[in-house]
């Protein structure tokens, strides 16, 4: 499959381009781990494929609406609707 074609089919099944779904996964599963309390940020954002603290805290705080850190530190979680 070529990656014009990959990029085709994530879009019409998901609505969402392939970058933009692979980022949601990556987010959703650090949200699991800050929940297991897996690591620090840190080692979470690394786990999730993320090359930088300060990237993963941004991305979470677009998508989630919650700093990590909050979630981290109060170990609350509002789920994205």
């Amino acid at each position: 499959m070529s990656e014009a074609s990959l990029h085709q089919k994530v879009k019409a099944l998901t609505d969402k381009s392939l970058v933009d779904y692979l980022r949601e996964y990556r987010l959703k599963r650090a949200r699991d781990l800050i929940i297991l309390n897996y690591g620090s940020l840190a080692e979470i954002a690394r786990k999730t494929g993320f090359s930088s603290l300060h990237f993963f805290q941004s991305s979470y705080q677009l998508f989630f609406g919650r700093s990590p850190v909050v979630d981290y530190s109060e170990g609350v979680i509002v789920e994205n609707s």
